[in-house]
């Protein structure tokens, strides 16, 4: 792994994840977000933190000396070779020990060899029972060092020798030598028992416990990970350890463990601090096992010093400029790291890692490097300001003229570095090098009432207005200003501010943001008023709810006199101050959409979960390495996020597995992809990435994923039908929420009209034979087609697609209850406030989700006066003659309410979807020069959307044009 390379990466992709995933539509919001969120110092960033660290050092001598068995070809370290000696029960008794070497370190082999050395001398003198406890903080850091243990189990050396694992969970693998069934282990105890404290402690209650500690004699317990065992968890664990050498008969005087040597391990204490650590860590250790820890019991890091290990320097060796290194194109991340080799050692070695590490070892830019760091963390612009003056010839005059350009060539130059093995043992690194990059939540995000669009942190202090400011804190919203919570929707990127509006006095704003989020989730949402900016076109146009905010405290109507010329203290919005049913049900004043409105920001969990999926899928990990751990203040919090994370990772497997079923280029129809998917997610490795976390509670489903039993027809069935499900929604309702394959440009998915000449011919002789038209000039073909591509992907957009799962929602016209408290088994809850599947009713419909065609002024109506030339009155007369007859030629689906009404949408098999390359990628887009709207089109089609009007709602804008590229997909 190249640390700064991944970091850097980590950062662009949370940025451009930020900035796209909610599909601002203006360009200066969309950039002065970009820009809040990478400032230096009111941004979401700090660091990365880089810390470069010497080899540990070798043991030395015949370290083999105290041990019958140690792993082959295995070389230890100086401090393990240590802890070997104090834990051996070779001729003597284990000594106490705390092992505080940091990550990487070889922590768990310092005490798990000479643990499994002991149960192989126990085993060979036929000594039954369980002879070590290892206890671990979290089940996730059990199972991980189980696969470790059952590793080492395969020495044929160690046959015999057992350990079990058990947890609260039922182990998701299968181990060869390590035992998972609960029962097997009561059966037959294991010589290392790895479990947690919890479960511990009900093991030495449990009566169907009682056969695991049969002949148990333990000779070691181990708390890993010992920093997390503070306060009263730590007060918790020391009396349980009492406890269990009580139960076992091995408590002695003034020794409350007994003959049970007690070891630690923590990759974070005993280092610096205000007293002596490792004093500390001695004082606590003592006090949780109850025996003395003298001063050698503490095992630490022993590494080589920097002058010590890079000792000879080649000043020969090529020394490149920063503009030099930042100039390689990245493109392709591995050849620009064999360009970077090459610039710098003068030779093609990438692929020699320890070749690589003997030319760096002598490269007097790496003992530049490392006499900038001294052994401590720092920033990459920290390193800079101290290079020049660490011989690092020829950096200073761009360190000062180009800091950035600088920065960006050392994270190379270090990248090159975490490549390099150390020459002297082939298969370690050259350099210990780790990056911290910290990441704060993007939430409680404020916006100044502004016409520039500039930011700031609830809780936080404003920017003091400085007119020699930089120009990069003009994102950074000054005290002239007042600032709201910043909120967009989510369905047609338009941006503004939220307020809230007395009842007594509706025009003046509170604008206090504490007062504002707890109305927006209390009894007085109904009060609170979403503000979205106006477009010049709006201004011109006038439509119902155009209102001036002024001094971000108070709205106004707008005055086409007053208001003609802008002034710094006046912004024009979109706003409606009297209808409480817009405020409840988050409806958009720009596209007039429902459960639209949301704050701008993202939580923890979800950037958690972005930053570990590009992880994964970046390149940078070993397979070995693709393990993560979150921690969380409390038992719940973890609960909460560990559900999301799970959500969100599913997410992002159904859309690799929907993506990799189709070819680039290729159109393929919704009904053939069900089954293309189904076909791969049959595959247990596939299976188990693309169920959700929801179905594991259906019978059947949990023990298939758990490898039980293969199945029954209704499980598979309903597996299914979840997918395809999944499937219609990720083509359909959510295509434009987040980042999806559609709007990141990866797929395009469109309703096929195979006979579009026809088509057209059904909506010009329905226009022909209305009534008012004989004479008039009608529209062309174009238009008539592009009218009905743009209501056909407002249906599919509406989430107007048919499943079986949703007939009783179709019956009853919309009435949500049927995809809420009363739906199908299986299939994910809509509760209000989430955006329901929207077909379309030929008559209104009370309470019913779903859209009307004669539904006063809705999008419908909208478009088609546009396109048509319609007055708005006639528009519902139009749709409902055209609307029949496009379902008796099957180019929509229609179907009858349980009280005669008459419901349209679409069918699956009326959805295609293509896959797009790069090239196409750039194409596939059209974008309104008005409102900024944007939306991904088949390269085939984007001509025939140029000149058409803009389908969003009210918008004038005309004569779309292709925009810019989108940012490469993080997922």
């Amino acid at each position: 792994m190249r640390p700064t390379i991944a970091a850097d990466t980590l950062r662009r992709t949370l940025t451009q994840y930020l900035t796209t995933t909610f599909g601002l539509t203006e360009e200066g919001v969309r950039q002065g977000l970009e820009g809040f969120l990478s400032h230096p110092e009111q941004g979401i960033f700090r660091g990365p933190y880089l810390r470069i660290r010497t080899p540990f050092r070798p043991a030395e001598g015949d370290w083999r000396a105290c041990l019958d068995w140690a792993p082959t070809d295995f070389t230890p370290y100086l401090h393990q070779a240590k802890a070997f000696a104090r834990l051996s029960t070779k001729g003597k008794a284990a000594e106490p020990t705390l092992i505080t070497t940091g990550t990487g370190s070889g922590k768990t082999e310092s005490f798990l060899i000479p643990v499994l050395d002991h149960c192989r001398r126990r085993r060979q003198q036929g000594i039954p029972g369980v002879k070590a406890i290892l206890l671990y903080p979290m089940n996730a850091l059990a199972t991980d060092q189980t696969q470790r243990i059952n590793e080492l189990l395969s020495d044929p050396a160690l046959a015999g020798v057992t350990a079990g694992l058990y947890i609260g969970d039922v182990a998701a693998i299968e181990y060869p030598h390590v035992f998972t069934k609960r029962s097997e282990m009561r059966r037959t105890p294991p010589d290392i028992l790895i479990t947690n404290y919890k479960m511990l402690d009900l093991l030495l209650q449990r009566a169907d416990d009682l056969p695991l500690w049969e002949n148990a004699e333990p000779a070691y317990v181990v708390l890993d990970e010992f920093h997390t065992y503070d306060g009263a968890q730590g007060t918790d664990v020391a009396m349980l350890l009492r406890r269990l050498a009580a139960a076992l008969g091995l408590a002695q005087p003034d020794r409350p463990l007994g003959s049970i040597c007690p070891v630690a391990t923590s990759a974070t204490l005993g280092e610096g601090g205000g007293r002596d650590g490792r004093t500390a860590i001695r004082e606590v250790a003592e006090q949780v096992f109850g025996v003395a820890f003298d001063t050698a019991s503490l095992v630490g890091e022993d590494r080589y010093e920097p002058g010590e290990f890079i000792t000879n320097q080649d000043f020969n060796l090529p020394l490149p400029s920063p503009e030099q290194l930042a100039a390689v194109d990245d493109r392709d991340p591995e050849r620009m790291m064999a360009e970077v080799a090459e610039m710098v050692l003068g030779e093609p070695c990438l692929d020699k890692p320890t070749r690589l590490g003997a030319l760096l070892r002598q490269h007097p830019l790496t003992k530049a490097v490392l006499g900038s760091l001294q052994d401590r963390p720092g920033t990459l612009h920290e390193i800079i300001d101290v290079l020049p003056r660490k011989n690092a010839t020829g950096w200073g005059s761009a360190m000062k003229s180009r800091p950035e350009v600088t920065v960006k060539a050392l994270a190379r130059f270090v990248g090159l570095l975490s490549m390099a093995q150390n020459p002297d043992v082939p298969g370690r690194p050259l350099l210990n090098i780790e990056t911290h990059l910290w990441v704060r939540a993007v939430s409680r995000l404020l916006r100044g009432t502004s016409h520039q669009a500039g930011f700031g942190w609830y809780g936080e202090a404003p920017r003091e207005l400085d007119p020699y400011a930089p120009d990069v804190d003009a994102v950074v919203a000054d005290n002239r200003y007042p600032r709201l919570p910043a909120v967009y929707c989510r369905h047609c990127g338009r941006s503004g501010w939220m307020a809230l509006s007395p009842e007594r006095d509706p025009q003046e704003l509170e604008t206090d943001p504490d007062k504002i989020y707890r109305a927006s989730v209390g009894r007085d949402k109904r009060r609170v008023r979403a503000l979205i900016a106006a477009t010049a076109d709006e201004i011109e146009q006038r439509p119902s709810g155009l209102l001036v905010l002024e001094f971000g405290r108070r709205v106004r109507p707008f005055d086409p006199q007053r208001d003609r010329e802008q002034s710094d203290d006046a912004i024009v919005v979109l706003g409606d101050l009297s209808t409480i049913d817009a405020a409840e049900k988050d409806r958009c004043p720009s596209c007039q959409m429902d459960h639209g409105i949301r704050f701008l920001g993202a939580g923890l969990a979800t950037l958690a979960s972005v930053a570990i999926t590009q992880l994964f899928t970046g390149g940078e990990l070993d397979e070995r390495e693709k393990k993560t751990l979150l921690f969380n203040d409390s038992v719940q919090d973890a609960a909460h996020r560990a559900g999301f994370v799970a959500n969100r990772s599913y997410a992002f497997s159904l859309r690799s597995l929907l993506a990799s079923r189709l070819r680039p280029g290729q159109p393929v129809g919704l009904d053939d992809l069900f089954a293309e998917m189904i076909e791969e997610a049959v595959k247990p490795e596939i299976l188990s990435t693309v169920v959700p976390p929801d179905l594991h509670d259906q019978p059947g489903v949990d023990s298939l994923l758990a490898g039980e039993h293969t199945g029954s027809r209704e499980t598979w069935s309903l597996i299914s039908e979840r997918l395809v499900f999944a499937t219609v929604m990720e083509t359909g309702l959510r295509a434009r929420q987040g980042r999806t394959l559609e709007l990141t440009r990866s797929v395009a998915v469109e309703v096929a009209l195979d006979d579009p000449a026809t088509a057209v011919a059904i909506c010009r002789d329905v226009h022909l034979t209305g009534p008012g038209q004989l004479g008039a000039a009608l529209p062309d073909d174009a238009r008539y087609l592009a009218f009905l591509r743009g209501m056909l992907e407002r249906l599919r957009t509406r989430g107007a697609v048919y499943h079986e799962w949703l007939v009783p929602y179709l019956r009853r016209g919309g009435a949500r209850w049927q995809i809420w408290g009363g739906r199908p088994a299986g299939m994910p809850a809509f509760p209000r406030g989430v955006s329901a599947p929207a077909f379309l009713l030929a008559s209104s419909k009370s309470r019913s989700e779903f859209d009307a065609i004669t539904a006063r002024g809705n999008w419908y109506q909208d478009w088609t006066a546009r396109c048509l030339g319609l007055d708005l009155g006639d528009t519902a007369t139009y749709l409902t003659r055209l609307l029949p007859a496009l379902a008796a030629a099957g180019i929509v689906a229609a179907g009858d309410t349980e009280d005669g009404n008459t419901v349209y949408g679409l069918m699956p098999g009326h959805l295609r979807v293509t896959r797009l390359d790069d090239a196409q990628a750039v194409r596939a887009g059209v974008g309104c020069d008005t409102c900024h709207w944007q939306q991904t089109e088949h390269p085939d089609r984007v001509a025939d959307w140029v000149g058409q009007p803009c389908r969003q709602y009210r918008c004038r804008g005309g004569g779309p044009t292709p925009p810019p590229p989108p940012p490469p997909d993080p997922e």
